[in-house]
């Protein structure tokens, strides 16, 4: 895992991916290419992050991965 994250780190470093550089070019010069790509990586995160969710619940885990837990829980 650790190996991943480096990798992926490294990846990122070399590409020039940077948020805050997203926020900033549509501003100073109109560039949108870096926040398209921002708010794709961001869309793609929330949909992956939410089916490893759902799959946990339909195995019946107990704990939801990321720490979420359910609003309501009623056992009768």
């Amino acid at each position: 895992m650790w190996i991943l994250g480096v990798a992926a780190g490294f990846t990122l470093q070399r590409s020039r991916f940077c948020f805050t550089a997203s926020m900033r070019d549509p501003v100073l010069t109109g560039g949108t290419s870096l926040t398209k790509a921002v708010i794709i990586a961001i869309a793609t995160a929330t949909v992956g992050f939410a089916a490893i969710q759902y799959g946990a619940v339909l195995k019946g885990a107990e704990k939801i991965p990321g720490n979420i837990s359910q609003l309501v829980f009623i056992q009768l």
